[in-house]
């Protein structure tokens, strides 16, 4: 296929797939974000749209300005001088004036967006990293089946989900989410990810597990960095089941009488170096689903900044608690889309779905 005509089929693919309402929408909400501080979306939101029309690109032209870096300023500065230069000259020397403008603009955009292209590429590698680290969504323990699912919000995320052979008569599940995002709470994920399997094995106490791994973390972590996590430790054929809960919102238990939350656990990884755990116990009955999620699912936003709250999750699973727990899962997942509508994800979202077979 000739250039000209791959050029041309890519034209007529935008103009027939784009969705204007929604695209122009989430690349505005997109470019809010990065380009203006808090101060300024909090006086944007309450200006007169008319207002808005010029104040917006002063502000966004004044914030690109110090995000180049020194050179691509300098190109940036004389595109604009070579456009005011267009302005006051007569018409021979305008068009050159005009030519070189928009040659430098250009330039700045190319170089700009050879960064993005760079660092999208190298946050697609860290994705597949991450993805080689996360077990098969369906997985079985003897007298479990179990699901699990973690999608980033960006390229790549700071929640962790994993599921452990730790021996013929122990298995070990973790649900974790790192403060932060992207990239930084990815490599912290896949820190944590590997502490756990380092030394699971060497633990039968999930309290001196949970206070192992902290005094890791914290030893190896920025200091405004933290994690929470909920660890299950299974045996297989046994309703008998051994928790530690490291500042995690708790699992919830779903039963014939209903559910019920599990105890709260101790303070999140990485705050306090001497941080106490406690080993949580809990007896679970044939047919009795186990449920553990990450704050990505309850807190999914939609166009009116409503959450999707941990009741519409609750009653989610309820409505289906006769269902296999790969299509609770994926119910879950459809009803939080439904709600959240073209709204942009906001957070990480990680589940992990047991249930006890008779």
């Amino acid at each position: 296929m000739s250039s000209k005509k791959k050029i041309w089929n890519t034209i007529k693919d935008d103009f027939k797939n784009v969705r204007i309402d929604s695209d122009v929408k989430l690349d505005l909400s997109d470019m809010l974000d990065f380009y203006l501080d808090k101060e300024q979306k909090k006086e944007f939101s309450k200006m007169k749209w008319y207002k808005k029309i010029y104040k917006l690109p002063v502000w966004l032209l004044k914030t690109l300005f110090f995000k180049l870096s020194q050179f691509r300023r300098i190109i940036f500065v004389l595109s604009f001088l070579f456009f005011f230069l267009f302005i006051g000259n007569n018409e021979s020397q305008s068009h050159s004036f005009i030519l070189i403008s928009f040659t430098l603009m250009i330039l700045v955009l190319i170089l700009e967006l050879k960064d993005k292209l760079i660092a999208a590429d190298e946050l697609k590698a860290g994705r597949i990293v991450q993805q080689a680290f996360n077990p098969d969504k369906a997985f079985k323990i003897p007298g479990w089946s179990g699901w699990l699912y973690t999608e980033p919000a960006n390229s790549v995320g700071g929640d962790m989900v994993d599921v452990v052979k730790i021996n013929s008569d122990r298995y070990g599940l973790s649900l974790g989410d790192i403060s932060g995002k992207e990239l930084g709470a990815a490599l912290y994920m896949v820190k944590l990810q590997s502490t756990l399997r380092a030394v699971i094995n060497d633990f039968n106490s999930l309290k001196e597990l949970g206070e192992k791994v902290n005094r890791i973390f914290y030893r190896d972590s920025e200091k405004n960095r933290f994690a929470t996590m909920v660890y299950l430790d299974i045996k297989p054929n046994s309703g008998n089941i051994k928790i530690f809960n490291a500042g995690h919102m708790p699992p919830i238990v779903f039963n014939n009488s209903g559910y019920k939350e599990l105890k709260k656990g101790g303070i999140a990884l990485g705050i306090k170096k001497d941080a106490n755990y406690e080993e949580q116990t809990e007896i679970i009955e044939d047919n009795d689903i186990i449920v553990i999620y990450s704050d990505g699912v309850t807190e999914a936003i939609d166009s009116e900044n409503n959450f999707f709250e941990k009741k519409r999750l609750i009653n989610t699973i309820i409505n289906m608690k006769d269902s296999p727990v790969n299509t609770i899962g994926e119910q879950i997942l459809k009803n939080v889309k439904i709600f959240i509508g073209d709204e942009k994800v906001s957070d990480d979202m990680s589940l992990i779905i047991l249930k006890k077979e008779k």
